[in-house]
């Protein structure tokens, strides 16, 4: 990942570090910036997010040493210098407002989504070596699969519960 192009897009967005900015209290405008990262930078959300959380706690560490006499060049001084009076510490994840049930959902939630775009991801380095014609009968059989899915009737709780404990039975014999 190219830190300097991250750093960049972040400085675009001011509400994901300036605390006055009036989207930095709006839990959808930040997802919504963080959204637009992510796609500048072609990476996943989750991605840029934790490797801007590194950058400021390295930006925090090396600001904390500023009275230093031992105080060295952070190699991304000059590119955060636009947090200038803006503690880096300020700048709240997203979901921090959350209620902790809403919260634990919207984790659960999110992480589905990753597995579920990971599991996709997986595909594109195999169907990129496949020639034209075999990898368009791949897209065509994954689309037929998914149409056949969405035609199910969806299924009851009580069934899929039973489904899962069949598909599962380690965790029920656990119990």
């Amino acid at each position: 990942m190219d830190v300097n192009s991250l750093i960049n897009h972040v400085k675009q967005r001011p509400a994901l570090w300036d605390a006055s900015h009036p989207g930095h209290a709006k839990r959808e405008e930040l997802r919504n910036q963080w959204l637009g990262v992510a796609e500048a930078m072609e990476a996943n959300v989750e991605l840029c997010r934790r490797k801007w959380q590194s950058l400021r706690s390295s930006c925090r560490r090396w600001q904390s040493r500023a009275n230093s006499s031992s105080r060295t060049q952070w190699q991304y001084a000059e590119a955060m210098s636009f947090l200038g009076g803006h503690r880096a510490d300020e700048v709240p994840d997203f979901e921090e407002n959350l209620e902790p049930e809403q919260e634990q959902q919207e984790q659960a939630q999110e992480h589905e989504r990753d597995a579920d775009a990971d599991f996709m991801m997986s595909f594109v380095p195999k169907m990129k070596k496949l020639g034209s014609v075999q990898n368009a009968n791949f897209c065509m059989m994954v689309s037929e699969a998914w149409l056949r899915n969405l035609q199910q009737p969806p299924m009851p709780q009580s069934q899929q519960a039973k489904r899962e404990q069949e598909t599962n039975p380690v965790s029920s014999s656990n119990m």
